[in-house]
């Protein structure tokens, strides 16, 4: 699999240590990963360089240290061991656009089908989660999300549930994402209402749907 190359920017400094207090997010079980994260104060220590380079992209981002350090360690620890079973290499922006600028759409829509089809079963496994809606809410927040393939937004109304998933590609990237969504929703059974737009693709979800019935409407807002 491709995925679009994530950069994080340094600062020199000095090497050495320094001590941060930071918010660790935990789970209490598979259901809380996804809706509830609670943090704890943990004391470490880290090189001084680093902690300069923290200092910098938390402005810059407009985030606090903690929440940086949350977010960068949530994927060290959950997303890359995943995809190291799944396989993959980072490319630049730019060289990911040039593929799939040239890759035939309907062929772009054939792998995404593909490889949601082999590979998403065997990443829930590495989760230790079951097939659901919950599982599928999960994966595309804390997995998908955190490696650049979109940012994630989800918008609870009177009679549905809508996600959106906005991205920095073209029009082709949204079809690929729409046929890894109607593959994924198939496995559970379900056939949301998607739009698409050249950087946007729209989801939505029937309150009424019997896959919300059954599992917790809050679980994915």
């Amino acid at each position: 699999m491709l995925f679009p190359r994530r950069q994080i920017g340094y600062c020199p400094g000095q090497k050495g240590n320094s001590q941060i207090l930071l918010g660790k997010t935990i789970s209490h079980d598979k259901r809380a990963l996804l809706h509830d994260h609670k943090t704890v104060s943990k004391s470490l220590r880290i090189d001084s360089d680093v902690a300069l380079s923290l200092s910098h992209m938390a402005r810059k981002l407009g985030v606090s240290e903690s929440e940086y350090v949350s977010k960068a360690l949530r994927r060290d620890i959950l997303v890359e061991p995943l995809l190291q079973n799944i396989g993959g290499i980072g490319v630049s922006r730019a060289l990911f656009m040039e593929m799939i600028s040239r890759t035939d759409p309907t062929s772009l829509e054939i792998v995404a089908s593909e490889i949601v089809k082999n590979n998403f079963p065997l990443a829930l496994e590495s989760l230790g989660m079951d097939l659901s809606l919950a599982s599928i809410n999960h994966f595309l927040k804390f997995v998908l999300e955190p490696i650049g393939w979109f940012k994630l937004e989800r918008v609870a109304h009177a009679d549905s549930c809508e996600f959106k998933f906005f991205h920095n590609y073209n029009y082709r990237w949204s079809r690929f994402l729409k046929a890894c969504l109607v593959t994924m929703f198939e496995m559970i059974h379900e056939v949301p209402e998607i739009i698409l737009l050249d950087r946007i693709v729209k989801l939505k979800l029937s309150k009424n749907s019997s896959i919300i019935e059954t599992e917790q409407y809050e679980m994915i807002v």
